[in-house]
């Protein structure tokens, strides 16, 4: 409880240390909107008798703050570089000027380097600059400075600047991408990070690097990681080896094992997949009913399919694309009467007609008719 105290008291008096901090520099710096304080004789009578200073900008906020980095004290350190943090990732931030944005990122840098490893707290801000000026102060200061983390001797903080590279937004450019692409065929990434190491590090070029990721023992997270790399690429014709891949690996039979699925890319490979491949897609769907909206008129297209099978599955799959109106309940409920009506094999009768009476039952009530007064 007393450190928690303490930690809020440190928290106000930084704020006010930073509200103080700025009124010093509008009254220094433009002393005709404040108290003069340069000039001998002026004082506070003369505030009453002038405007009020102009409300401080992003810049002036994160300005003010930076000199503080510079105290010896961790547990300051740590406050300031939080109030930088709300002001950089807050709405103000979208005003932060690519000037101050290199003076943040400069002044961040000199404090990660004079900055302790040997206490928790000299560690703790250490990787909280090293994720603000990479991850949100993209510079040329902030670019220097993921190239030397990520060339550095020390694995943890090769691992700390890629992570901060991943976030969006992050600084980027051709030094750092061709490190990361290095450093993602070594130990230092772990499974689960290198599918998007790689997809940012070699962007469209990436296909051929992560299929061959995709072929080795990646581990559950690894794979999803990669599944869904391979997927942002948005090349429906690699869908048939993604599902194939998962199947192997045991993970197309569970939902909750199933890693995030493009419904565009299903669809357009429900389109024009056939035999074991269209099969898997149809499952993914089936397993993950809100699949059937974006899948819903591929799935359609897919009912009169030669295989009883395939017609089975669609069947099964049209009440989820009714309910989460992927087509209305009156198409859902004339596809199946048509399906229905040239179906001939018993147990795929069985499930349209299953799949009818679940469809109708989405109907909505009618409105019960009011009963009419009888008369006394």
């Amino acid at each position: 409880m007393e450190d928690e105290m303490e930690d809020r008291m440190r928290q106000w008096l930084l704020l006010g240390l930073l509200g103080a901090t700025g009124a010093l520099y509008f009254s220094a710096v433009e002393p005709e909107k404040g108290v003069d304080l340069l000039t001998p004789g002026a004082g506070t009578l003369e505030l009453a008798q002038t405007d009020e200073p102009p409300a401080m900008t992003a810049d002036d906020h994160v300005l003010a703050a930076l000199p503080m980095l510079e105290r010896p004290d961790m547990s300051t350190r740590l406050s300031v570089i939080e109030v930088l943090d709300g002001v950089v990732r807050g709405e103000l931030g979208k005003e932060l000027s690519p000037e101050a944005r290199e003076q943040a990122a400069k002044a961040l840098v000199a404090a990660f380097q004079s900055a302790p490893e040997d206490g928790p707290e000299g560690l703790e801000f250490k990787r909280h600059a090293v994720r603000l000026t990479i991850a949100h102060l993209a510079s040329d200061a902030s670019r220097d400075f993921a190239v030397e983390l990520l060339s550095s001797t020390t694995d943890s903080w090769k691992r700390e600047a890629l992570q901060a590279w991943l976030s969006p937004g992050a600084v980027n450019g051709q030094a750092i991408r061709a490190k990361a692409a290095e450093l993602a065929k070594t130990d230092v990434v772990p499974d689960a990070k290198k599918p998007a190491v790689i997809r940012r590090a070699l962007g469209k070029k990436a296909e051929g690097e992560l299929i061959t990721l995709l072929d080795t023992e990646l581990g559950r997270q690894g794979l999803s990681a990669c599944v869904v790399e391979l997927q942002n690429l948005g090349k429906p014709e690699l869908m048939g080896r993604i599902l194939s891949r998962l199947e192997e690996a045991g993970m197309l039979g569970d939902h909750r094992k199933l890693p995030w699925m493009s419904g565009r890319l299903l669809s357009e490979h429900i389109r024009v997949a056939d035999g074991a491949d269209l099969k898997r897609a149809l499952k993914v769907v089936y397993l993950r009913p809100r699949l059937a909206r974006a899948t819903a008129k591929a799935v359609k297209e897919r009912a009169g399919h030669p295989d009883a099978t395939v017609r089975r599955m669609v069947a099964r799959i049209i009440p989820d694309a009714v309910k989460n109106e992927g087509i209305d309940i009156a198409s859902g409920e004339e596809l199946l009467l048509a399906q229905l009506k040239e179906e001939t094999d018993p147990a795929v009768k069985g499930e349209i007609e299953g799949s009818l009476a679940e469809v109708r039952k989405t109907r909505p009530a009618p409105e019960a008719t009011p009963a009419t007064p009888t008369e006394p």
